[in-house]
C-alpha cells in the first residue's frame, strides 16, 4: 500500500480527506431540550439523549432511525475518547449533542462514529470552562474516507472487537459477582475451607 502525507496523518493513495459537513446531514435544527420537571411530566420508553448517552425515558420521541450523536459540551474529545454513540430507533435529543446522518453514498454510520471516536478532537473544541464542539466548528472537522466498501470492512472489524469486549466485560461481571458471594461466605465463616497437613 502507497501512503500519502494529509491534514489528518499519512493515509493510503486512494484515501480522501473531506470536512465532516461534506459527508453528513446535520439535524441540529430538530433537537429540543426538555427540563427535568418536564421528563417527569413525559415518563415514557424512548430514550431522552444527552452529549453522553441516554439520560432519560419519555412518551414521545424527535428522530427515527439510526443517527450518530456527538457531544456538543461535556464530551471527552481527545483520541478514543466517548464523544461520539449511535442512537437507532425513535428517541429524542436535547441541546447538549449534534445528530448527524452519514450520508449513505459517501460513508457510513458505523465508519463515521469510529473515526470521531479515534481523532483527537480536542483542538476543534472552544471555550475555557466548559468546552464545546460548536456546529460551525463540527462542519470542519477533517476525516480520513476511504471507499465505501472498505470503510463498511472495518467497521466490521471494529464491530467484531466490540462485540468481544462486551462479552468479557460480562464475564468479567459475573467473576467479580462470584468473588464477591465467595468473599462473604469464606471471610465470615460462612464457608469454611479444608486444611490438609
Amino acid at each position: 500500500t502507497e501512503f500519502k502525507d494529509s491534514h489528518v496523518g499519512r493515509i493510503p493513495v486512494d484515501w480522501d480527506v473531506v470536512n465532516l459537513e461534506d459527508v453528513v446531514e446535520i439535524h441540529d435544527n430538530k433537537r429540543i431540550p426538555l427540563s427535568e420537571k418536564e421528563r417527569i411530566k413525559m415518563k415514557g420508553d424512548y430514550p431522552y439523549c444527552g452529549a453522553n448517552g441516554i439520560i432519560d425515558y419519555i412518551n414521545d420521541y424527535i428522530f427515527n432511525g439510526e443517527f450518530v450523536l456527538l457531544a456538543e459540551d461535556g464530551g471527552d474529545y481527545s483520541s478514543f475518547g466517548s464523544s461520539a454513540y449511535i442512537m437507532n430507533g425513535k428517541f429524542w435529543v436535547n441541546n447538549h449533542a449534534h445528530v448527524i446522518e452519514a450520508l449513505p453514498s459517501k460513508i457510513t454510520n458505523r465508519f463515521l462514529l469510529h473515526i470521531l471516536i479515534y481523532l483527537d478532537l480536542t483542538h476543534y473544541v472552544v471555550g475555557s470552562t466548559r468546552k464545546k464542539l460548536n456546529q460551525g466548528i463540527m462542519r470542519k472537522i477533517k476525516i480520513p474516507l476511504p471507499p465505501l466498501e472498505e470503510q463498511k470492512r472495518i467497521s466490521e472489524i471494529l464491530q467484531d472487537v466490540d462485540r468481544r469486549l462486551e462479552l468479557l466485560t460480562e464475564r468479567k461481571v459475573k467473576l467479580e459477582n462470584i468473588k464477591r458471594g465467595l468473599m462473604n461466605d469464606l471471610l465470615t465463616g460462612k464457608r469454611r475451607v479444608r486444611i490438609t497437613s
